[in-house]
């Protein structure tokens, strides 16, 4: 069974294909610096007032960051999704609701979730958490 795998967060993300328990590939990575930023970090066209709304403005500035990469991981699932068996998207609650926001119903069909942050992990590391999920198989 041929699985496509997406670990991300906010800002980061790596693709994987699982074929059994010892072919598992990356084919791809994103990166999304604005997903990362923190209060403060962020370019905003507001005086730098200590109250009011400025701290609102940065925070959503971050969100829609995310569900702008959220949308651009999940259009490239949907280029993919013909050619693959099932779908695993392992990512941090939140995030993960994000990406749902997106998804079509014949992804949806396929998919699987593990509601944990992998993005950082080395990808062996990843590849265990999902068998031990039971979110792929051999």
């Amino acid at each position: 069974m041929k699985t496509l795998v997406l670990a991300a967060d906010g800002s980061r993300a790596r693709q994987f294909i699982h074929w059994n328990v010892h072919n598992f590939e990356q084919i791809g990575s994103w990166d999304n610096p604005q997903g990362r930023r923190l209060p403060g970090e962020t370019n905003t066209d507001k005086d730098g007032t200590f109250g009011g709304n400025a701290y609102e403005t940065e925070v959503d500035a971050q969100r829609h960051a995310q569900q702008l990469f959220a949308k651009e991981l999940v259009a490239d699932i949907k280029l993919k999704e013909k050619d693959f068996d099932r779908v695993v998207i392992a990512a941090p609650p939140k995030f993960l609701g994000e990406l749902r926001n997106h998804l079509t119903p014949a992804i949806q069909q396929k998919l699987s979730t593990l509601t944990r942050d992998c993005a950082q992990l080395k990808p062996d590391e990843i590849h265990q958490r999902l068998m031990e999920a039971e979110t792929v198989t051999l």
